[in-house]
């Protein structure tokens, strides 16, 4: 006795968009190359004065949602590679499902007198096989760190204060 089996669909589902290295590694370090974020006393030891802030529509918009891991669009990281700034660039939700190149902007408040500028480019492409979205270049108060001047070892870049 054969038993056959045919399984038939009318409709191709699409698949969720993937979000690949959308985060970037900052190092802030002094003119002699030491990580200020070691320095326990430091203008850049306290992460609670530090604030990532996302320009929509022409606005900055201070970045915070306690349902995230990274409640204020960034957090530290502390292990054997050492201690650096992950931060997650702004990038809409209207990118997504919208193919090319998307650049956005996003401000870097380090603490009450020091503020940066991260301009980012993504670029979605959709297959077959599902979307991704990837963060391909980063620029860093106007000067291109990613992924130019990365660090391979720990994925990120320094920046001098």
């Amino acid at each position: 006795m054969a038993l056959t089996a045919v399984f038939l669909s009318c409709e191709k589902k699409q698949l969720p968009a993937i979000v690949i290295e959308a985060g970037i590694n900052i190092i802030p370090v002094d003119p002699n190359g030491n990580n200020l974020l070691m320095d326990a006393a430091g203008p850049y030891s306290s992460f609670d004065s530090m604030w990532l802030y996302y320009v929509v529509n022409g606005t900055p918009r201070k970045v915070f949602n306690r349902n995230l891991d990274a409640s204020k669009g960034m957090r530290l990281l502390d292990d054997d590679l050492g201690r650096r700034l992950n931060v997650f660039p702004y990038l809409p939700d209207s990118a997504f499902g919208e193919e090319g190149e998307h650049f956005t902007t996003s401000y870097l408040q380090w603490n009450s007198h020091d503020m940066d500028t991260i301009y980012a480019r993504f670029v979605y492409k959709d297959s077959d096989r599902g979307s991704s979205m990837v963060l391909t270049d980063v620029w860093y108060n106007g000067v291109k760190k990613y992924p130019d001047a990365v660090n391979a070892q720990n994925q990120s870049f320094t920046v001098v204060k």
